[in-house]
């Protein structure tokens, strides 16, 4: 040391201080690792969690469509088999339409939109109800390719025009 300096700076660590640097170091790269490995296993395991319920969902949602299907059919199929039913695509009576196809009726069968249809699958009658936001223009075109695929018998199904959601 010079004399009248009395600031003294240490030019070597002590050993004690380098071993409490070392375990510092060490434990931090310790904890960092842990946290890698064991967030990217439960990372993995939410999202293969999410994944497979997901998945449930989908095939929850696709029954329920399908129940909402197979019960459509089964109405359109004891509707088209009624007796008033076949006088009214022969006459197109409005007595048929005012009691069967009333507003309350079509909404407590939870029904927007109904067609008839002759046996050469012209369109002979269509409704919306008037709360529904349906603009539907029932044409030959619009519903050909469906009807044409629906085959002799029929079938059940959802039919998308164009664009519309």
């Amino acid at each position: 040391m010079r004399a009248g300096n009395s600031s003294v700076v240490p030019t070597e660590m002590k050993v004690r201080d380098k071993l409490v640097i070392t375990l510092g170091l060490t434990m931090l790269a310790t904890l960092i690792g842990i946290y890698n490995i064991s967030s990217k296993g439960i990372i993995s395991g939410f999202i293969s969690l999410e994944n497979q319920e997901a998945e449930e969902d989908v095939i929850r949602v696709g029954k329920a469509f399908t129940g909402m299907i197979d019960g459509l059919h089964e109405a359109s199929v004891d509707w088209a088999n009624w007796d008033d039913t076949y006088s009214f695509i022969s006459t197109l009576d409005q007595t048929y339409v005012k009691s069967n196809l009333a507003d309350g009726s079509m909404s407590d069968m939870r029904l927007d939109f109904v067609a008839y249809f002759d046996t050469t699958k012209k369109p002979l009658f269509s409704k919306h109800l008037p709360s529904s936001q349906l603009q539907i223009k029932l044409t030959t075109d619009s519903f050909s390719q469906v009807l044409q695929s629906a085959g002799p018998n029929g079938g059940n199904g959802v039919f998308l025009r164009g664009d519309d959601p």
